[in-house]
């Protein structure tokens, strides 16, 4: 099964709605749990139409076009009915997901680590076709460095690859003094991918 490309991801991006959107896409349940030590750091969703440019029936694959004309090929796999309703020029639904929380431990919740899980597939349930796929990186080990000026903390994996993480909505709501240098935390990122595999009817793909 094939991810959703950064590419097309950066075109949903461009087209950001600011704001929930009506999506075919449940919320994930991949982030931490709400608690006084949880915080959601940033939710981006975005809805667009994309358009359908190749169809294969044997390989059971789908070439949509985002919005910036970058391409993308997923694998449906066999789980979705005949894909004889699809032809190049449809329009279809598609949606972004991208969030990052913050889980502040105790030195007994964890170890330094780095986790990775994802998948993708498609389902065919009440006369819906959805193609989905998530990618989710959890990333455990201590705060290295605190830029309150910038909102900015530092985390430093067990890769050892720097990551510089945005902690405005921390300070809006007065929750970034509970951070210090040398604290455990565990930071989730999550991006998510739900194409609708239905052609819009001839009225909506008007416009």
């Amino acid at each position: 099964m094939k991810h959703a490309s950064p590419a097309l991801c950066a075109g949903l991006a461009l087209l950001c709605m600011g704001g929930a959107c009506s999506s075919v896409m449940a919320n994930p349940t991949l982030l931490p749990a709400t608690s006084v030590n949880a915080f959601e750091l940033e939710r981006q969703e975005i809805a667009l139409q994309t358009t359908i440019v190749q169809v294969d029936q044997a390989n059971k694959t789908v070439t949509l076009k985002g919005p910036e004309g970058q391409e993308e090929t997923i694998e449906v796999g066999s789980n979705v009915r005949d894909l004889s309703e699809l032809k190049p020029g449809d329009k279809v639904d598609s949606h972004y997901l991208r969030a990052v929380a913050l889980q502040l431990l105790s030195p007994d919740d964890g170890e330094p680590a780095i986790e990775y899980s994802g998948g993708a597939g498609a389902t065919d349930d009440a006369g819906r076709a959805i193609f989905e796929s998530h990618h989710t990186e959890t990333v455990t080990t201590v705060l290295s460095a605190i830029d309150v000026a910038h909102n900015a903390v530092t985390l430093v994996g067990a890769d050892g690859h720097k990551r510089i993480i945005d902690v405005h909505q921390l300070k809006q709501h007065n929750e970034l003094g509970k951070l210090k240098l040398g604290d455990l935390v565990r930071v989730t990122f999550v991006e998510a991918t739900a194409i609708s595999l239905d052609p819009k009817i001839d009225g909506e793909n008007a416009g």
